[in-house]
């Protein structure tokens, strides 16, 4: 008789040995379900290939491009030998997963892993009878039973609305997730719906993976020779450390490289890139790609010396 792969009492799930060994991929294809071709070609193109030399989307970035796109979708997880699938639903501002607050939250971040991103297996709390853009029209296989946490409700947006651009502001790029168009309509009840009390606020799970995720890198949509500065009203979460709060304060005042970020007080270079990661991910990071300007950051800071 197999053992109980999680406590009593507790939702099942599956080992990942076992669900990996029902992936059927060619070999060096991505983690993608083919069903998400159908919903947007930007949205796969950014799953397919990740960003970085061409290699898949790690779990960060699967999280971006769906906040990116406003897609829901299911990310399914490598959590130590078990597979833990989460629901993103990004026009709701909430996250699903099978487990109380208290488990979610208190993961092992780091050793996440992204296996198989699918088609939202679950309808948004207070969406009756309609389904999330990441549907296929065929209702997806449940590989899991719905969540039995006693977590409460909590919702909050992602961060500012979209800044309008000065057409003579060519120097600037706002790396924004884009305004998803509207929802498609689908046949009622194709899918389960997810109980509110199951979901957690989709803000604190994007900044608790820039910060404690496995990814150090920069994301692909901000990587490269740039400056950065964040939106007047950018916050952080309760938990930040305080030499993200004083980052934070010099970053609203001017753009600067990552590099002069890494050499604040209280920052190295690992740090500096999964704050800028995570002001992304909430909407507040302006990225500046003009070679002027980078080129008279680069001589105003040399003659200025390192900043103390």
């Amino acid at each position: 008789m197999d053992e109980p792969t999680v406590p009593m009492g507790e939702p099942e799930l599956w080992r990942a040995s076992d669900y990996r060994r029902g992936l059927t991929p060619a070999a060096g294809a991505p983690p993608v379900d083919p069903r998400l071709r159908g919903i947007s070609p930007s949205l796969y193109a950014d799953l397919a290939h990740g960003g970085d030399e061409g290699r898949p989307a790690d779990l960060l970035e699967a999280l971006a491009a769906c906040l990116r796109h406003g897609c829901a979708a299911t990310l399914q997880l490598e959590w130590d030998d078990h597979v833990l699938p989460l629901t993103l639903f990004p026009r709701e501002r909430l996250v699903h997963a099978p487990l109380s607050a208290a488990q979610l939250w208190g993961l092992p971040f780091e050793r996440l892993r992204l296996i198989e991103v699918e088609p939202a297996a679950l309808r948004p709390p207070g969406r009756p009878g309609r389904n999330s853009e990441a549907s296929s029209p065929e209702a997806p296989e449940r590989r899991h039973p719905p969540a039995r946490g006693n977590g409460p409700l909590l919702t909050g947006p992602l961060g500012p609305d979209l800044l309008p651009l000065n057409p003579l502001d060519v120097d600037f790029e706002l790396n924004l997730p884009l305004l998803p168009d509207a929802a498609p309509e689908q046949p009622p009840e194709a899918e389960p719906q997810a109980a509110g009390a199951d979901c957690q606020p989709l803000a604190r799970l994007a900044w608790t993976l820039a910060r404690l995720g496995g990814r150090e890198a920069l994301l692909p949509g901000i990587a490269g020779p740039a400056l950065y500065r964040c939106t007047p009203d950018s916050q952080l979460p309760g938990d930040a450390p305080p030499a993200w709060r004083e980052a934070l304060r010099r970053l609203r005042d001017q753009p600067v490289s990552v590099e002069t970020v890494a050499a604040w007080p209280g920052m190295e270079p690992a740090q500096a890139r999964r704050l800028l990661n995570g002001l992304y991910l909430q909407s507040g990071l302006i990225v500046t790609r003009s070679h002027v300007a980078l080129t008279w950051s680069a001589w105003f800071g040399a003659l200025l010396g390192p900043e103390r």
